[in-house]
């Protein structure tokens, strides 16, 4: 593999992206924790679990969806399961195969959490970028994405 050199430019806005993005993930969790929503992680395995197929997914499947890794996903499902947010299932036909099922306050949960990231990204984003800009960092971010793009890494 070659090795680039970046510029200042490249450096820069990597920089800049990279600050902004995970400054504002941490507002948005201290914002949902403040709330009593639990955490931007407890959000996004409920959002993925909603959006599954009968808001239910098998964990390995799950773990290439949310932005988490696969040992902090079982931890994050365990406190999920505590919390009666979330159900784990075995498969019928391969006990092997574990499942989390949303269930009905974990879906309620994630509903009232949407409230308050719908509010972070409005103050955070929203109001600190114009139509033009927030058009370019998607097109930026879904030319990213489509380049990191493999079999095993699915989109939003």
């Amino acid at each position: 593999m070659t090795k680039k050199t970046l510029t200042e430019s490249e450096r820069l806005a990597w920089k800049a992206s990279y600050l902004a993005f995970s400054r504002m993930i941490r507002k948005v969790e201290t914002d949902m924790e403040a709330e009593g929503c639990g955490t931007y992680g407890d959000y996004d395995v409920l959002y993925c679990l909603y959006k599954s197929p009968e808001k239910r997914s098998r964990l390995s499947d799950l773990a290439r969806e949310v932005t988490i890794s696969p040992s902090g996903l079982t931890r994050q499902v365990d406190r999920l399961v505590k919390q009666g947010w979330v159900e784990r299932l075995h498969g019928e036909e391969d006990r092997r195969e574990v499942y989390a099922v949303l269930t009905p306050s974990g879906e309620a949960q994630m509903n009232r959490g949407w409230e308050i990231y719908a509010d972070s990204i409005a103050r955070y984003f929203v109001a600190n970028t114009n139509e033009g800009e927030r058009e370019g960092i998607r097109n930026a971010s879904e030319k990213i994405l489509a380049g990191l793009e493999t079999p095993e890494v699915k989109t939003v």
